[in-house]
């Protein structure tokens, strides 16, 4: 299974992470796109998808008042350390 990057992610969705920032987005206007993007991705890739994961991780980056490039970096550490541990308990 391989790691998938946020900024990835992010352009997969239609969106870069400069586009956010752009916008003037408040951090609440953030936390709301992120959790609509989780609910997106939810139904079409399902719970145990690495894109979940990385849905999950951005949205709590952000309620956490990261911002966007601060929470995609969080966001990839995160998914790697996941990754090891998988790889530790195959």
């Amino acid at each position: 299974m391989s790691t998938l990057s946020a900024h990835q992610l992010l352009e997969d969705h239609g969106l870069t992470a400069e586009q956010l920032l752009e916008t003037g987005s408040s951090q609440q206007k953030l936390i709301d796109h992120y959790t609509k993007n989780l609910e997106k991705v939810l139904k079409s890739h399902g719970a145990t998808s690495d894109y979940f994961t990385n849905a999950f991780f951005m949205l709590q980056g952000v309620n956490m008042g990261l911002s966007v490039g601060e929470a995609a970096r969080w966001t990839t550490d995160e998914l790697e350390r996941l990754h090891d541990i998988k790889i530790d308990n195959a």
